[in-house]
């Protein structure tokens, strides 16, 4: 019931095959679970999100998530909870992952470098059988150029508890410009992510390798008995 790849922290192959292009496609990285915008043009290399190699809180992995718009090539500086193209209805996201809990707030990391007075925009959507029963929104003109932790209360319009959700960040609220640049990490609902402290195991019984992990997590388990052994 939480937010799929919130820490950014698992990236995958995206290719620009939409809107007529032909192979060989343009291809990006892209965070998975997460989308953001395409240049106008196939023959344009041009993406709004790109892996930031820094994370924030230490300790809870390797990257972030880096938002910048290229206005010249049509792309804005948005990124959305999506895996795939979202086709909006009305400017309004369709739902995105699936949760099962009324959230009280959204918590997160930033950090904003806008130009031209562009706004930071971060919107959620609450769903209820794909009809919006929530609609938080928080918006900033200020530079913030250390990481810096942002709770902002989620609101609703009816009683009900939602069944998806989406999550929305933009650099720019209507007008954008290319210099603006936001970085995210760590998004969760009612709490933050925060930093994990280095745990050496020394256990005669197993070994656990690395910790903290960001990926994979190697169990290495001395049986001198050789019991069946129960894992938990």
């Amino acid at each position: 019931a939480q937010i799929p790849n919130n820490g950014f922290e698992t990236w995958e192959v995206y290719e620009d095959n939409l809107g007529g292009c032909t192979p060989p496609y343009n291809t990006y990285q892209k965070p998975d679970m997460w989308n953001g915008a395409l240049p106008k043009s196939c023959q344009t290399h041009s993406y709004s999100i790109q892996k930031n190699n820094e994370s924030y809180p230490a300790g809870t992995g390797q990257f972030s998530l880096k938002i910048q718009p290229d206005i010249a090539n049509g792309v804005r500086g948005v990124a959305i909870s999506n895996d795939g193209s979202d086709s909006m209805i009305n400017w309004i996201p369709q739902p995105a992952f699936e949760i099962k809990q009324r959230p009280t707030t959204l918590n997160l990391y930033y950090k904003y470098l806008p130009h031209g007075g562009d706004t930071m925009i971060d919107q959620v959507y609450f769903y209820k059988k794909g009809v919006v029963i929530g609609n938080s929104i928080y918006g900033t003109t200020d530079t913030v150029e250390q990481w810096k932790a942002l709770e902002i209360p989620m609101t609703y319009k009816t009683s009900d508890i939602p069944d998806s959700a989406t999550i929305f960040f933009v650099t720019g609220a209507y007008v954008q410009h290319s210099e603006s640049i936001l970085y995210i990490d760590n998004v969760s609902f009612d709490g933050f992510v925060t930093s994990i402290k280095e745990v050496n195991t020394q256990n005669i019984a197993f070994n656990l390798f690395p910790n903290p992990s960001s990926g994979e997590l190697n169990i290495s388990i001395t049986n001198k008995y050789d019991d069946n052994l129960i894992l938990n």
